[in-house]
């Protein structure tokens, strides 16, 4: 795994670990006002980061099962589509969504190593 990967797996099961308790006993109704407003607020931002976690991973799917060796397949599954719904559990409409739009918003790396658009 990179050092990107690692840091951000690393993060990611911090939030995970951090998060899932507080997340379990929310009770909405016992909130005031204001701690209501600022975790509607915020909670949306952060789903929004999940979200584009999200859609950047599943546009990757799509790549790896091009060129000379199909990453995915020699993994078991059947398309870029089967392994997203598979490994997220969506259906498959809605991983064909993330890829399409992951696709179309992601870089690409050339054989250079350069950035494409």
């Amino acid at each position: 795994m990179s050092t990107q990967g690692e840091v951000l797996q690393e993060r990611i099961g911090d939030a995970i670990e951090l998060l899932t308790e507080p997340v379990a006993m929310l009770a909405p109704a016992r909130l005031s006002a204001s701690e209501f407003i600022t975790m509607l607020r915020d909670v949306e931002h952060l789903g929004r980061l999940v979200d584009a976690a999200r859609i950047a991973l599943a546009g990757e799917a799509d790549k790896r099962t091009q060129g000379p060796i199909d990453t995915l397949a020699a993994l078991g599954f059947a398309s870029a589509v089967d392994a997203v719904a598979t490994l997220t559990s969506a259906g498959d409409r809605d991983a064909k969504r993330r890829i399409r739009i992951g696709g179309s918003l992601n870089t690409g790396t050339s054989l250079t190593g350069a950035e494409t658009g």
